[in-house]
């Protein structure tokens, strides 16, 4: 399968979320169908210290090879991935 790319509802949606300022490091962040990792990360990038526990879920294993990406480039940790 393919790895959706980020389209405009994606940021339209990330940026729905700058309402989200209350995340705290000891939150967890679960991602359901999580593609790029982009919902996850953009959540990821709005917690406090950065260190939110992120769990992301696919069924596809490109998507999570991507999200694993996409959390490196940006310099956070590796999200626990779920195949």
């Amino acid at each position: 399968g393919t790895v959706m790319y980020i389209g405009p509802d994606s940021l339209a949606l990330l940026d729905h979320w700058s309402c989200f300022q209350h995340i705290k490091d000891s939150d967890v962040i679960l991602d359901i169908g999580c593609g790029s990792g982009i919902q996850a990360l953009g959540l990821a990038i709005r917690s406090s210290g950065g260190k939110a526990k992120v769990k992301c879920v696919d069924i596809n294993e490109r998507a999570l090879r991507v999200t694993r990406f996409n959390f490196e480039c940006n310099g956070f940790d590796i999200p626990t991935l779920i195949l």
